[in-house]
């Protein structure tokens, strides 16, 4: 079996910067950045010299599930690039909207809080009640800049992430501690009103970034984000993005994001494409036959992008896997990968986990180079 090595760095492949020339429709010049390919999908470079983001670490406490903040990220980086394309452009970390700006903005709207772009809460005495009654639909605003070889801002891409279901945590004036759940929308009118509200907010949140004379006037890429449940595997979903111009300061038009994830096993997984979802329910059986002392659970999401799958990633957990047993796993699942039972041309990431979760392998196939690519945590 054909392995290369790799090292994964965080959520951002971190990669040596370079340059060259190229013609502008101007005339001038600016330097093209040389693009990184990883999985058939092409990879910012990082600015340097690399600047920690403005609101470092607020997105773990505003955004309650990890996969909704690995997708918030990743996703955004992706679609980002129709508009700030890797060979034009460096990713660095936000640097103008900082955490205290992003705290009041989703705090909700008082007369101590008047930048809140939350509900303003209608206080009779019983917290639980006034809490459901007005949820906070706004949970985080994550921005990521996008600069040239000379590190100049030329963009601003955006995630107004939405909360799909309002976790309450209010404390009364004797300290006491309440905690419940309530969804969003819970109207039956057809429409999403997560989203209409959400609107509403970036329309906002653009004015104010317009009306910011320390943020420079270049194009944004807005998109709003719906948020999962916090138990689930499979992460929410952008809904809609605009792309507004330098010196416009209001949104012409939303367009619809056909970006989901789906989750194996699942009904609505096999209701969509239960071929698939029978070639991995046998994968999980025949590893679960190969190692039968470990206890092998494989759950896995599916990213379908303009209802189209484009990428697949695996979890496999093995409480109490030894390291053999690790690589004998990984170079059975890897012959699988290889013996073409999932299509070929997708990528496909497979996560092997032990006891608590702690990742102990990951493995790459990428289409582009048709090989596995793999890293065994010692």
């Amino acid at each position: 079996m054909k392995y290369k090595k790799i090292i994964m760095m965080g959520t951002i492949f971190m990669t040596i910067l370079a340059a060259c020339d190229k013609d502008t429709d101007n005339g001038g010049t600016e330097e093209a950045v040389p693009t990184t390919i990883i999985q058939n999908k092409e990879i910012y470079r990082i600015a340097e010299p690399v600047k920690v983001s403005a609101a470092r670490g607020a997105i773990v406490n505003n955004v309650d599930n990890t996969v909704d903040i690995k997708e918030l990220e990743m996703g955004l980086m992706d679609l980002s690039t129709d508009y700030f394309p890797t060979d034009n452009y460096y990713l660095q970390e936000g640097q103008y909207l900082d955490s205290a700006t992003i705290s009041s903005w989703i705090a909700r709207k008082s007369k101590d809080q008047k930048d809140g772009l939350n509900p303003t809460l209608t206080e009779t005495g019983d917290i639980l009640k006034d809490e459901k009654k007005n949820p906070k639909i706004l949970s985080h605003v994550l921005e990521q800049d996008y600069v040239n070889s000379k590190g100049k801002i030329q963009g601003i891409s955006l995630a107004v992430s939405l909360n799909e279901i309002y976790y309450i945590r209010a404390t009364d004036e004797k300290g006491l501690v309440y905690t419940d759940e309530v969804a969003v929308d819970t109207t039956d009118n057809g429409k999403n009103e997560v989203e209409e509200q959400g609107k509403s907010i970036a329309e906002t949140i653009l004015k104010r970034i317009r009306a910011n004379s320390d943020i420079p006037d270049v194009p944004i890429y807005l998109t709003l984000y719906q948020e999962t449940n916090k138990g689930n595997i499979v992460p929410g979903k952008f809904l809609a993005s605009s792309y507004i111009d330098k010196n416009d300061n209001t949104i012409g038009k939303w367009k619809e994001i056909k970006r989901n994830y789906i989750a194996f096993p699942s009904s609505s997984f096999e209701s969509l494409d239960r071929s698939l979802s029978n070639v991995l329910s046998t994968l999980e059986e025949d590893i679960q036959e190969q190692f039968k002392e470990l206890n092998i659970i494989m759950t896995g999401k599916l990213l379908y992008n303009e209802e189209e799958l484009s990428n697949i990633t695996l979890n496999i957990e093995a409480p109490n896997i030894t390291s053999s047993e690790t690589t004998a796993l990984i170079e059975y699942v890897g012959g699988k990968i290889e013996s073409q039972i999932l299509p070929d041309y997708l990528p496909i990431t497979v996560q092997l986990s032990g006891t608590n979760e702690a990742a102990k392998a990951i493995m790459i196939w990428d289409p582009s180079e048709k090989e596995i690519k793999t890293e065994i945590y010692e």
